[in-house]
């Protein structure tokens, strides 16, 4: 579980940030919104020397921040859970017969897990797959030639 103690405060980022130039800052901030150094890089002008210095400068504020987003993140859908399971079993409560059949067997797979559900492969007309039928995938598929087809057929 996340607590709001976990995340950063404005006195921790302006711990981490506080020593950083304008260059850094921007590289940064084009490092947080761009997939890659290259697309950063072009973003701010500089050249790859530069980058360089800037991701040695910059790439652990920027771990630490973005490892912070995503706890914030988890921390918001951690606290909306709670009110999802509250409107979930409200439902049990609705007027509509559909609606808490729904809710129920929602709740009871959720909790209980979903029985299993049987498949069963079959050829043509519910007959059993042919030889022949399989022969002709493995060789379209995996490239088999006869002598292999005939070697799995034994």
């Amino acid at each position: 579980m996340i607590d709001e103690d976990d995340l950063l405060d404005a006195k921790d980022i302006d711990n981490m940030l506080g020593n950083l130039s304008l260059k850094e800052l921007q590289y940064m901030l084009a490092r947080f919104n761009t997939s890659s150094i290259a697309e950063a890089r072009k973003k701010i002008g500089v050249g790859e020397a530069c980058s360089t210095k800037l991701e040695k400068k910059v790439s652990e504020p920027l771990k630490v921040i973005m490892q912070d987003v995503i706890k914030s993140a988890a921390l918001k859908m951690q606290n909306a859970l709670i009110s999802a399971v509250d409107v979930k079993i409200a439902g049990l409560e609705s007027e509509s017969e559909v609606t808490r059949q729904a809710v129920s067997s929602e709740l009871i797979d959720r909790v209980m897990g979903k029985p299993v559900a049987r498949s069963e492969i079959s050829g043509k007309g519910g007959n059993a797959i042919s030889i022949d039928a399989f022969s002709g995938a493995l060789k379209k598929v995996y490239g088999t030639n006869d002598d292999e087809v005939e070697e799995i057929n034994e």
